[in-house]
């Protein structure tokens, strides 16, 4: 009865020791993994270089637009003259997309996580040399030069961050054109838009004229405004 009680408890012991050695393998490879993939995330290198804010996003026709923040609820971005700046929420409170505002409540946090696509074509180093400082094209519109909703960001490896052009407040769609967001309503007369069209995601912008506000009897305004409010 000894032996066999010996035997028993020598036998769960090597189970338990097997399992245990399972779950201490598999979490060094889950860290290991999630080493490399931060070091390939920061050897990829951006095609896009002019700020570390995505301006390309900022519609230059819309006031005070707030855009959603990649990867924290307690940060966004505020959108004026086409420039994005970074504003964090004050003390504990989180950013609402619904209201633009920020608030105490996390209940509505929402970021922009980017989506890393890889092997895209048109973002293919010149000479085919992958990881070459040289970048074919910065920006390729998403999905269609025609409709680009929004846009591929290239990478120097190749591969590009799709980015999605923003609502207005007032909902109107803008579209990735000749290297940045744009309120479609902007580009007016078919020469003008065809002329842009020639070209999509140019970057820098060539200097096609634009005429970017509407004329009232209060005088010259944006397209379009973004209510002011404190968070």
């Amino acid at each position: 009865m000894r032996h066999y009680r010996r035997a028993v408890t020598s036998g769960v012991t090597r189970s338990v020791l097997t399992v245990l050695s399972t779950l201490v393998l598999a979490c060094l490879l889950s860290v290991r993994q999630t080493a490399q993939n931060e070091t390939s995330d920061r050897e990829r290198i951006s095609c896009y270089n002019a700020s570390t804010a995505p301006d390309y996003l900022c519609p230059p026709d819309v006031a005070r637009l707030r855009l959603v923040h990649e990867t924290s609820c307690q940060r966004y971005y505020v959108c004026e003259n086409g420039k994005a700046t970074e504003i964090s929420c004050a003390g504990r409170r989180y950013f609402n997309p619904r209201t633009k505002s920020c608030s105490r409540s996390r209940r509505a946090c929402r970021t922009s996580a980017r989506v890393l696509i890889g092997h895209v074509a048109e973002c293919q180093t010149d000479g085919g040399k992958p990881g070459s400082a040289t970048c074919r094209r910065t920006f390729v519109p998403y999905p269609s030069a025609g409709n680009a909703t929004g846009v591929l960001v290239c990478n120097g490896d190749g591969s590009a961050f799709l980015a999605h052009c923003p609502l207005t407040c007032t909902g109107l769609q803008t579209v990735f054109i000749n290297g940045k967001c744009r309120l479609r309503q902007v580009v007016r007369g078919r020469h003008k838009w065809e002329k842009l069209l020639q070209s999509p995601g140019r970057y820098p912008p060539d200097k096609v004229a634009i005429n970017r506000t509407l004329r009232t009897r209060a005088g010259i305004r944006p397209l379009d405004t973004c209510s002011e409010r404190t968070g």
